[in-house]
């Protein structure tokens, strides 16, 4: 009996590509003729459109997925989370406006306050208007603190919720799928997407609530707050930045 050579060692990525040139090998050894067709150079693990390498030839390209498939997807996955999700943009409105709130003050402070006409005022007087902007400026930090606090748990909460229930449907719809199923696909990569992929859920509700959508915001609110203090000088800032 012949003993077995291993010619060359390959990983479960490339089993198909391997079982085809096996299965030809097996036409040569017994007398056929070795052909190669043209479509059998398409890698099917690969998207035809991007070329991007796909984990299964049945996976869809996420380059090529339609934008409204995946707004959809969130939408349905936010839709549970809703009232919740809207409190958490309402905070992060109110945190923007409490950060916009000490400018005006500080030009109050300036023109009114300590301005030139002040010096007519009496002592009294300009001790309350001084006293009422330092109150006022230490509400506004105490607001952006407290409001930073509720948003970041809000976030929290949600996002694990969200994660919570994703893994809980890819879980049970693994549990549904037939054993041929996993002889076709890796198991590490489905215990990665159910332990990892899922948390992304988690850091999408504190990219939008403490990233995009808070510099969105902020940049909106600050131009604005520029135009309000002066309208000139806003429009200098801006065009120069």
């Amino acid at each position: 009996m012949t003993a077995a050579l291993a010619v060359t060692c390959y990983s479960n990525a490339q089993a198909e590509r391997f079982h085809k040139v096996s299965r030809k090998l097996d036409v040569f050894c017994t007398g056929g003729e070795l052909t190669v067709h043209a479509d059998e150079h398409v890698d099917p693990h690969r998207c035809g459109g991007c070329g991007l390498r796909l984990s299964t030839a049945a996976e869809i390209c996420p380059r090529c997925v339609h934008r409204s498939q995946i707004l959809g997807r969130v939408w349905d996955i936010l839709r549970p989370q809703l009232m919740w999700s809207i409190m958490l943009c309402v905070l992060t409105i109110v945190g923007v406006a409490a950060e916009l709130v000490p400018p005006k003050l500080q030009q109050y402070l300036v023109d009114n306050v300590l301005g030139e006409h002040a010096i007519d005022e009496p002592q009294s007087t300009f001790l309350q208007a001084l006293l009422l902007v330092v109150l006022a400026l230490a509400g506004s930090r105490v607001t952006l603190s407290v409001v930073g606090v509720f948003k970041g748990r809000l976030a929290t909460s949600i996002g694990s919720s969200l994660t919570h229930r994703l893994r809980g449907e890819m879980v049970h719809k693994l549990q549904k799928l037939a054993i041929s199923y996993y002889d076709r696909h890796q198991v590490g990569s489905l215990m990665s997407r159910v332990a990892y992929d899922s948390e992304v859920r988690h850091g999408l509700v504190h990219q939008l609530t403490g990233g995009f959508l808070l510099q969105i915001l902020q940049l909106v609110g600050v131009g604005g707050m520029l135009i309000w203090l002066n309208p000139r000088l806003a429009v200098y800032t801006l065009s120069m930045g």
